[in-house]
């Protein structure tokens, strides 16, 4: 399957001296026809008659390499200034191919401050793994995956560079994705397993000692997969997807109430959570704020809500957050 990945790559232009700032800002912002060399693995950019000297991150020089081989596309590029110094902001596209048809699922999910992927083949659990949050998670994550045959990983957090090293590595990153497809079972076998499972709900069988019915005992579980410590990169109001809440039912559908409560909330100055957000799917069910901390919903099927924090910053900030939920019969 073709996917189509997009990167962007930052470089810092190498100024000689501070009172050509101006003018070589100007100069930028005026050319035309920028080419990007490589001679004796310095990176230079011309225009015209002019060159300006161009270095890069050591993990985006693969990335420039392969670009100056064709197989980036540049999308666009732009001249920055951050904190007196003058970046070179280019965004390339590549059409990579990725697996359609997975075998193994991996699947990523925060337990308190950690990242824990665990890996399925059909509903049966591979293998397991915890990862600690640092920069290059998304090298981990993706050399985890490659360890078994046709992996997807399935993510409903924003892991930075996760999506482009994956899909380079020719592995789909999706937000959603059945742990039991794939599973092949023949279709007579399987309309027999579906029908032995509806008469088991209801069965009635005659015995030497009379009629006895077996009663089907009803059970909903519920668990919190969200992310606890959330990383607010720029000032602004915004909404931040930050996990779920799962909740399962057994044996058909059953009315059961869920309890969602508010554990934990702890902001920087300069930063405010407004609410707490539960979707299902794209219908808001409710919200959780401090003055009101808990939220009800009632329901009879299995549901994955989706949980999302509406933000105020007025710069960088973390939020460390912790939801509790409980659920019962009715």
């Amino acid at each position: 399957m073709k996917k189509v990945v997009y990167v962007t790559v930052v470089g810092k232009l190498f100024l000689r001296s501070r009172n050509k700032k101006r003018r070589i800002r100007f100069e930028l912002d005026k050319a035309v026809n920028l080419i990007l060399i490589k001679k004796k693995n310095k990176y230079k950019l011309k225009s015209r008659n002019r060159t300006f000297f161009i270095s890069f991150k050591e993990e985006d020089r693969k990335i420039i390499d392969e670009m100056l081989k064709g197989l980036w596309t540049v999308e666009g590029f732009d001249i920055l200034k951050r904190r007196k110094k003058l970046l070179l902001k280019i965004k390339l596209k590549r059409e990579v191919e990725v697996e359609d048809k997975p075998k193994t699922v991996i699947e990523l999910n925060w337990q308190e401050n950690k990242l824990v992927a665990t890996a399925f083949k059909g509903k049966k659990v591979l293998n397991s793994k915890t990862f600690r949050m640092k920069n290059k998670i998304a090298d981990e994550i993706v050399e985890y995956a490659k360890k078994f045959k046709k992996p997807v990983i399935v993510s409903k957090f924003d892991i930075p560079n996760l999506t482009v090293k994956s899909a380079l590595n020719g592995i789909n990153v999706v937000d959603s994705y059945p742990i039991s497809k794939g599973l092949r079972i023949k279709p007579i076998i399987a309309g027999l397993i579906t029908l032995i499972a509806l008469a088991l709900m209801a069965m009635v069988y005659y015995s030497s000692f009379g009629i006895t019915t077996i009663t089907v005992v009803k059970k909903v579980d519920v668990s919190v997969n969200i992310n606890e410590k959330v990383i607010v990169y720029a000032p602004g109001m915004g909404t931040k997807e930050i996990g779920y809440i799962r909740t399962t039912v057994y044996n058909g559908s059953a009315n059961y109430r869920l309890i969602i409560q508010l554990a934990n909330l702890e902001t920087h100055c300069g930063c405010e959570v407004i609410a707490v957000q539960i979707y299902d799917g794209d219908k808001l069910k409710g919200i959780i704020t401090p003055l009101t901390p808990s939220l009800i919903i009632e329901d009879c099927e299995s549901k994955i809500y989706t949980v999302k924090i509406f933000y105020f910053a007025l710069k960088p900030c973390c939020i460390k957050i912790a939801l509790q939920a409980s659920v019962e019969l009715i």
